[in-house]
């Protein structure tokens, strides 16, 4: 684009006004300065958009088809300001927030229930949940706050701010003592993770990760949660 918006601007306020001086008054600057954009404005254009004479300035056949594009131009722009200032004054858009475990779960974590009740949005964890829906077994969601760890998310929907889909081990406690309550039960799809410990497959395992690995596995022998497979390696 050859012509600037300044220029625009400048051409569509000499011809509203008919008047170089009213021009150059309403914008604060010197006639001279009107005369300059508007001689540049007419070699970038290679045409005359305004006849002067000695008493009247008089827009050419040139001069009104650009004037009308230039006005709608300006209209278009000044718009485009008034939205970006609407969007900034709200509460919209994307929040990140990155902080020390600590520091996000015992100061930042309490104080977003109650951000979330001034308006911002509700909260939602994971993408897909594993719920019956349209003979699907996922259901995809579009969370409106997100957290990287699930002991974030549990906090944040314990104190209220929403829902979420966790694992069952991490919302044992809460629910058995009424802190969180189940939703959907009945369209639940039931999945399992398994828990795999991993060590190197060459090493002769010390005997104090047997012990252990038997230690922890024992009581959750029978369940989906873990799967005994074979030594896999691993760096």
């Amino acid at each position: 684009m050859k012509t600037t918006l300044d220029e625009m601007f400048v051409f569509v306020t000499i011809a509203e006004l008919g008047s170089l001086t009213r021009a150059a008054e309403k914008l604060y600057r010197p006639t001279s300065a009107m005369s300059s954009v508007l001689r540049r404005l007419e070699q970038k254009l290679d045409t005359t958009v305004i006849r002067r004479t000695t008493r009247v300035l008089e827009l050419t056949g040139e001069g009104q088809i650009f004037l009308d594009h230039a006005r709608s131009i300006i209209a278009s722009v000044e718009l485009a300001e008034e939205q970006i200032v609407a969007h900034r004054e709200q509460l919209a858009g994307q929040l990140r927030i990155n902080a020390a475990t600590p520091f996000m779960q015992h100061v930042i974590v309490p104080m977003i229930p109650e951000f979330h009740r001034n308006g911002y949005s509700q909260l939602d964890s994971l993408n897909a949940w594993p719920l019956h829906y349209a003979g699907h077994e996922s259901y995809r969601v579009q969370p409106k706050l997100r957290a990287s760890s699930g002991e974030t998310v549990l906090a944040l929907v314990t104190d209220g701010a929403g829902i979420a889909g966790l694992g069952d081990y991490m919302t044992t406690d809460a629910r058995r003592h009424g802190r969180l309550v189940e939703l959907l039960v009945e369209h639940t799809v039931e999945r399992f993770r398994p828990i795999h410990a991993v060590y190197y497959r060459n090493t002769r395992l010390a005997a104090r990760i047997a012990i252990f690995l038997d230690f922890v596995t024992e009581p959750m022998r029978g369940s989906t949660l873990v799967e005994q497979d074979e030594p896999s390696a691993s760096t």
